[in-house]
């Protein structure tokens, strides 16, 4: 990955309580993903370990 490209991952459960425009309420890292699945994703570490910010607004639940 470049220096300027960042990471967005999810962890969503598999149930009708998951809603895509609660997307922001399952923002992980991928560090989190790695370590639930005990798979190695290939990135750099200064993009493994940050959580992204919120980007769709659903920190305010309707």
């Amino acid at each position: 990955m470049g220096q300027r490209q960042k990471v967005t991952a999810w962890i969503v459960a598999n149930s009708q309580a998951a809603k895509s425009n609660r997307l922001d309420d399952y923002l992980v890292s991928v560090d989190d993903i790695e370590r639930l699945t005990g798979q190695k994703i290939p990135l750099v570490d200064r993009a493994k370990h940050d959580k992204p910010a919120p980007f769709m607004g659903s920190s305010a639940r309707v």
